[in-house]
């Protein structure tokens, strides 16, 4: 179980986490997201080593081993969905300037939510080195 500290740290991690989808979602626009495009799946694909990335990253600041990580992803993944949910309902111009975009961009970060929590969940079931 972790301590206060971390829990917000994971917390903070998970805000900046979920900056950095909004600020792709943005900078790829509507020519990636949307059902039209062709890029879209290599953005699905993509969500694996990215999150693979990001939890590395989050393991190196916050000391926690990778196979430690999934309690500290799901503290990161629920300030961020609950971030994306709150954004996505009052504020969807925050992701692009058509609705399309929007929701295929907030899809987008639930998916790779899920692929984080995945991860997590595969790393914590390996047998600890010897």
């Amino acid at each position: 179980m972790l301590k206060t500290p971390k829990v917000l740290l994971f917390m903070a991690l998970g805000v900046a986490f979920w900056l950095g989808g909004l600020l792709i979602i943005r900078i790829a626009g509507p020519g990636v997201f949307s059902a039209e495009s062709p890029v879209l799946i290599v953005m699905y694909i993509a969500s694996y080593p990215l999150l693979y990335g990001s939890l590395l990253i989050a393991s190196a600041v916050s000391r926690v081993p990778m196979r430690q990580m999934l309690e500290p992803v799901a503290i990161m993944t629920f300030t961020a969905i609950t971030i994306d949910g709150i954004v996505l309902s009052w504020l969807p111009q925050a992701y692009g300037e058509s609705t399309t975009h929007a929701l295929h961009g907030a899809a987008w970060l639930l998916f790779a939510a899920a692929a984080g929590l995945l991860i997590a969940w595969v790393l914590s079931r390996r047998p600890a080195a010897a």
